[in-house]
C-alpha cells in the first residue's frame, strides 16, 4: 500500500461487534487498500455467527460502495454509513451542498448565510 514513507507491505482489519455484549464475533483480514468492498462480506459473515435473521450495521464512511449496499440489503442487511463528503469546494474554503437547505415554498434553496 502506498503510505507517507513510499510503498509498504499493510493489512487492514475488518471486524464485526455484537452491540449488545460487545463481542467481536466476525473478523478478516485483509491487503485491500481501502475499505470499499468489504462491508458485504463482513456483514454476511456476521449474519451466519450471529445467527441473525435481520442485522443492522453500522459503519465508516469509508465503507460506502453502493454495490456492497444494495448486497446487504438483498441480504436482509440494513447498513448505516455516513456518506463520504465528495465535493472539492470545503478544502477551497466554499460552502458544500450538504450545508444548503431547500426552501419548497419559494422553490429554491436557501445557503447558510441565510439568503434564497
Amino acid at each position: 500500500m502506498k503510505t507517507s514513507q513510499g510503498i509498504d507491505v499493510c493489512y487492514h482489519v475488518q471486524m464485526a461487534v455484537d452491540a449488545k455484549h460487545k463481542l467481536i464475533g466476525a473478523h478478516a483480514v485483509t491487503h485491500a487498500v481501502t475499505d470499499q468492498d468489504q462491508l458485504a462480506p463482513m456483514a454476511k459473515q456476521a449474519t451466519e455467527v450471529f445467527d441473525a435473521d435481520r442485522l443492522e450495521v453500522v459503519t465508516a464512511m469509508g465503507y460506502d460502495n453502493g454495490d456492497d449496499v444494495k448486497k446487504c440489503l438483498e441480504d436482509g442487511i440494513v447498513p448505516y454509513l455516513s456518506k463520504p463528503q465528495t465535493s472539492a469546494t470545503s478544502t477551497l474554503g466554499l460552502f458544500g451542498q450538504e450545508e444548503f437547505s431547500d426552501n419548497p415554498e419559494k422553490d429554491c434553496y436557501r445557503c447558510p448565510a441565510g439568503q434564497d
